[in-house]
C-alpha cells in the first residue's frame, strides 16, 4: 500500500535541544497506525515536529509525495493533513457549530454537508449545536476537537492522546470513532497514545518510541504479543 507519510531519520527539538534523535516511520492510506512509550519520550514532540510546530534539525517529511520538511502549520494544513493537540484544541466560548465553522478557516465552499457528517459521527454534539464548547465534558470537548479537524477532509489525521482524561467508557467509545473515521472518512491516522494496548488493539502498525529513538516496529498484534515490550511498556 502507498504511504501517505514517511519520514527519513528526523531530528527535533526545541532551540538547540534535540528531542526527537532519528527517528524513521511511515503510514500508508489507509493505516491506523499508534506511537507508544514512555512518558517523556519524545512522542508529542515528534507529532508537532510532522506538522511543523517544531523545528526539525535533520531528516525529512513526505506527505502525499511532497517534501513538506519545514513547511510551516498553515500549508500543511492546506496539503490536507490535520493535528489534534492533547489540550487547549477548542474555542471555549464559541458554540459547537461556531467551533465547527472555525475548523474549515481555509475552506471558500459549501460545506454544510460536512458539519452534518461530524454530527453523524459524533451525535452527541448534534443535541448541543447552540452550547458553548466550554460547558461541554472533557470527552465531548475532545469529539468536538477531532470533529473540527474533519471538516477540512484530511487524508492524514494526527491525533496526540486522544483518550487522556477520559473515563474508561469514553475511552472505548473514543477508539470506536477513530476506526469510524479512518473506515468512513477514508482518512490515515497517525496517534500517540498511552493507553497502548487500547490503541494497539485497533491499530495496523505500532512503534514504540524512547529515549527520542525507535525502539521496536511492528503490527499492533506484534507489539501486543511482545513479551519485552508488556513488561516495559504494557504494564504485564
Amino acid at each position: 500500500m502507498e504511504s501517505i507519510l514517511k519520514i527519513e531519520n528526523i531530528a527535533a527539538g526545541y532551540g538547540r535541544v534535540e528531542i526527537v534523535k532519528g527517528i524513521s516511520l511511515h503510514v500508508s492510506k489507509d493505516e491506523i497506525v499508534s506511537i507508544i512509550g514512555p512518558n517523556g519520550t519524545g512522542k508529542s514532540t515528534f507529532l508537532k515536529a510532522i506538522f511543523g510546530l517544531v523545528k526539525v534539525f535533520t531528516g525529512n517529511i513526505f506527505f502525499d509525495n511532497e517534501d513538506i520538511t519545514g513547511l510551516k502549520p498553515h500549508q500543511i494544513v492546506k496539503r490536507s493533513m490535520c493535528y489534534v493537540p492533547q489540550d487547549n484544541n477548542i474555542f471555549p466560548s464559541l458554540t459547537i457549530k461556531e467551533n465547527l465553522d472555525m475548523g474549515a478557516f481555509v475552506r471558500h465552499d459549501d460545506y454544510s454537508k460536512n458539519i452534518e457528517e461530524v454530527y453523524g459521527i459524533f451525535p452527541l454534539l448534534s443535541g448541543f449545536k447552540n452550547k458553548k464548547a466550554g460547558e461541554l465534558s472533557g470527552g465531548q470537548q475532545k469529539m468536538l476537537a477531532i470533529g473540527m479537524s474533519l471538516m477540512l477532509k484530511p487524508k492524514l489525521l494526527l491525533l496526540d492522546e486522544p483518550s487522556a482524561g477520559l473515563a474508561p467508557n469514553m475511552v472505548d467509545e473514543m477508539m470506536k470513532k477513530i476506526e469510524l473515521i479512518n473506515r468512513e472518512e477514508k482518512a490515515a491516522i497517525l496517534m500517540v497514545e498511552q493507553n497502548a494496548k487500547r490503541a494497539l488493539k485497533i491499530s495496523n502498525r505500532g512503534y514504540v518510541l524512547s529515549m527520542g529513538k525507535n525502539m521496536y516496529e511492528g503490527t499492533g498484534e506484534e507489539l501486543l504479543n511482545n513479551k519485552d515490550i508488556g513488561k516495559l511498556y504494557l504494564g504485564e
